[in-house]
């Protein structure tokens, strides 16, 4: 995999499930040591070797698996919210609630998160109203690169309109975002260049995706080579 992602630009990552799409997302964010190669970030080589060190290095992740990898189950919505970020609502050691609260009620509203209340436990929510927990707290981080994996799967369509909106206006703040998905129009109607997996590898790239339809990209996900009337 050789994979070039910029600032202010949504790269694509498409792939069905088993083409390494994931594994690739993991060891960006420090998540899987198991590889050789480097990766570099504004043109210095670094080596993250947990999530930990990825995000003081501004990178998110919002996991495809939410519930068993992306958030805390035994806490509450407010607390999953802000966790990565505590430091932005601390001072002197002390949590500055009413920042908090602020924070965690606008993305509630916004995103339209049904629960009783901020400090209701996250596992106690409907799998759909945790992603879109997890993907609040991964944008409200201020992060330089956001790795977004299948980022409105099994949500409503208002919450997945405002992701997407929110997506492409942090790609417009400078933002790198590299959009993992398996769904052809998402990744058609928000990536600014694309590129496929499958098997492991990058068997396409697409610079440039105003040409490019869901027929092409689908047989290249399929691992198919698509035939020109000549061949």
């Amino acid at each position: 995999v050789n994979l070039d992602i910029r600032r202010g630009e949504i790269v694509g990552l498409a792939g069905l499930l088993g083409s390494g799409r994931t594994e690739l997302a993991k060891i960006i964010f420090g998540d899987d040591q198991d590889f050789t190669g480097e990766l570099y970030m504004d043109g210095k080589e670094i080596r993250l070797k947990n999530p930990k060190m990825a995000i003081k290095n501004g990178v998110a992740y919002c996991t495809e698996e939410r519930r068993s990898e992306g958030i805390f189950g035994l806490m509450s919505i407010a607390d999953n919210i802000v966790m990565p970020s505590i430091d932005n609502y601390t001072k002197a050691g002390v949590i500055d609630d009413r920042k908090k609260n602020r924070t965690v009620d606008s993305f509630i509203r916004r995103l339209a998160v049904k629960t009783p209340s901020a400090r209701t436990e996250i596992r106690k929510l409907s799998g759909g109203n945790i992603q879109k927990v997890v993907v609040a707290r991964e944008f409200s981080n201020d992060p330089c690169l956001i790795i977004a994996d299948q980022p409105t799967r099994g949500i409503d369509v208002g919450a997945a309109e405002f992701i997407r909106r929110r997506i492409v206006a942090m790609r417009d703040e400078g933002v790198a975002i590299l959009l993992v998905t398996a769904d052809l129009n998402e990744a058609l109607e928000l990536s600014d260049s694309i590129v496929v997996m499958h098997g492991g590898e990058i068997v396409a790239y697409y610079p440039d995706t105003k040409q490019l339809t869901e027929e092409e990209l689908g047989f290249y996900m399929l691992g198919v080579k698509r035939q020109t009337p000549e061949e």
